[in-house]
């Protein structure tokens, strides 16, 4: 009996330690590289990047981009690692020190490289909280992780 408590205790901690652990592959600290775009016709560059690659359930790799300016604004979306093409980009989000805003039915981008550690392409669109709508055009991304 006690070898059998023993090993249910063993496999349930097993268990716990298992579903703690973090999906992630791992984070890129030596990003280099920047996001540039004009937000309602203002230039901005975001050139604080980070990428992590995150393994999902259709055995893809999914790329998490957070890029941060000076000013406390941050430009945030995913992709598929070796995703080609147009509207590659989702959950993209431009956080203003503000308010947060999401990509609408109006906005599109296009990967032209995505692969061995570089991520490249352009978007642009309307992005909206709600309410409040911004303008990004001349949006591109040109990322080394």
């Amino acid at each position: 009996m006690k070898k059998i408590i023993l090993f249910v205790a063993l496999a349930t901690l097993g268990i716990a330690f298992n579903a703690c652990s973090s999906d992630d592959s791992g984070s890129s600290t030596n990003v280099g590289g920047s996001i540039t775009v004009k937000i309602d016709n203002v230039s901005t560059t975001f050139d604080n990047i980070n990428v992590t690659e995150r393994d999902t359930t259709d055995n893809d790799v999914e790329l998490r981009i957070i890029a941060t300016n000076d000013s406390s604004e941050s430009i945030t979306f995913f992709t598929y690692k070796q995703s080609l093409g147009s509207d590659k980009l989702y959950y993209f989000y431009y956080n203003s020190t503000e308010e947060s805003f999401y990509g609408s039915s109006g906005f599109s981008s296009h990967v032209i490289t995505n692969n061995d550690g570089k991520l490249i392409g352009t978007f642009s669109g309307t992005v909206t909280n709600g309410g409040e709508e911004k303008t990004l055009t001349d949006g591109t991304f040109n990322i080394t992780y």
